[in-house]
């Protein structure tokens, strides 16, 4: 393709790419133009932050000779994008690199290798919202159980309230049959009595609830 001219390369390359491909360049005006727009879109950068974490944390493998662990360490280093800087520059990049390599949320480091390139500062400010919004939900997350917690408290509270009414009222209760404290029913005093109000058997007059007979009855005890 060095061979053709600047403005044959253009309709040429439209001519070969797929039509999911045209797509993204049929805008374009000259060759370099859409050859950017194709790197963009199909050429996965390398992260330089996350390259110089790899170069950095690259320890020599079980059976790995010293030759073949500095290759390792050169192939990861040409995605580390270095470049010519000032003292302070590479001072700062160093402190970043060390920064993000020694965190000790590895939520936090994650996040902070998503970037393509950070500066220290702003490496900074990400670790630093990321830390007060761990806090923060860890704050909410104790309020949410102190508040479950309490409920559960309260329910069982209503609970034991509820079961010591019911005894009392059980210790309460009277028995239907000769109107005082309950107790078995084989052990009623009434169980062998006629009521001298209604003549039947198996209560006291003064628990009965039917109607006054018209002759009195006698009451066997």
């Amino acid at each position: 393709i060095s061979n053709i001219s600047e403005d044959k390369k253009l309709p040429l390359l439209c001519n070969f790419v797929a039509a999911n491909v045209f797509q993204y360049i049929n805008e374009s005006k000259t060759y370099s133009e859409a050859i950017a727009a194709l790197d963009g879109i199909y050429v996965i950068k390398r992260s330089e932050i996350y390259s110089r974490h790899c170069l950095a944390s690259r320890i020599q493998q079980n059976g790995e000779s010293i030759s073949e662990f500095l290759q390792a360490l050169k192939q990861i280093s040409k995605d580390c994008s270095f470049k010519a800087v000032t003292a302070e520059q590479y001072r700062q990049e160093y402190i970043r690199d060390a920064f993000i390599q020694s965190l000790k949320c590895p939520r936090i480091r994650e996040r902070l290798l998503e970037n393509t390139t950070v500066t220290l500062d702003k490496a900074f400010d990400q670790a630093r919202a990321l830390e007060l919004a761990e806090l923060h939900s860890a704050s909410y997350r104790t309020a949410t159980d102190s508040a479950t917690i309490a409920s559960l408290k309260r329910t069982e509270d209503i609970a034991a309230e509820n079961s010591v009414t019911a005894v009392v009222r059980t210790r309460n209760a009277k028995c239907f049959s000769w109107g005082n404290g309950r107790h078995p029913r084989n052990l009623c005093p009434a169980n062998d009595v006629l009521c001298r109000n209604c003549g039947k058997k198996g209560h006291f007059q003064k628990v009965c609830k039917s109607k006054p007979m018209d002759s009195p009855i006698c009451c066997i005890y």
